[in-house]
């Protein structure tokens, strides 16, 4: 490999890492979620509590009996997800032809957990890649159906881009630095010259229409196949 990937990956590495040094400070598992949810939602203690089958980077989640589910970030910089997630999720819910996670309860700090962490209604299903769709076209349609009715929602007033999200749909100038300096660590596995080309033409460029609230995109391995409502 030469030098330029090889300081990339360590640098992507390093990344990681600290992902995973500060999720060590708190161990995230079954029994801590039965603590808190016994602590500041004693209706719910007594039902049982497992780990999702499949989970995610920013969050881990775990099941709640069998309608529910508690999602607790797994490291300081995906602690604003929480706000957001109750502020909106409620008001996309009602616009939408397919049913959204609904936030049912907000927890608080405790049991040693240093942030805020929610309880949402569980959606049963299988995530695509796990189990496709048997009419994929029918498939297809109700998700193109799902994304066009949520780019209709006025979200003039939506959450900005920003640290809850990445910065994902702000301004490229963000990541400015970080994408020359990945260019510039790839040496010559890529045309530099071609890439800073197009990243200053990129940068050149400016949104003129009114700004709206910001998301993540639908990778397969998230797209839900429902069994129910």
């Amino acid at each position: 490999m030469p030098a330029g990937g090889a300081t990339l990956d360590k640098a992507l590495s390093e990344v990681m890492m600290a992902d995973v040094r500060e999720r060590s400070m708190v161990e995230i598992n079954a029994d801590l979620v039965r603590r808190l949810v016994a602590a500041q939602f004693p209706q719910w203690a007594a039902l049982p509590v497992r780990p999702v089958a499949v989970g995610g980077w920013d969050n881990r989640a775990f099941h709640l009996g069998e309608t529910l589910v508690v999602r607790l970030p797994s490291a300081k910089r995906y602690a604003p997800q929480v706000e957001k997630d109750q502020a909106w999720l409620p008001r996309l819910a009602p616009h939408l032809p397919l049913p959204i996670p609904a936030p049912l309860a907000k927890g608080a700090p405790g049991e040693g957990y240093p942030g805020a962490w929610s309880i949402f209604a569980w959606l049963p299903g299988e995530t695509a890649l796990a189990e496709p769709p048997a009419d994929r076209v029918a498939f297809a349609s109700d998700l193109a159906g799902f994304l066009a009715a949520l780019q209709r929602i006025d979200a003039a007033d939506g959450p900005p881009a920003g640290p809850h999200n990445f910065f994902r749909g702000g301004p490229l100038a963000t990541y400015d630095s970080e994408t020359r300096s990945a260019i510039a660590a790839l040496g010559d596995r890529i045309d530099a010259a071609a890439a800073l080309e197009a990243w200053d033409a990129a940068l050149a460029t400016t949104w003129a229409a009114r700004r709206s609230g910001c998301m993540a995109t639908s990778p397969p391995r998230i797209c839900w196949c429902g069994t129910g409502a």
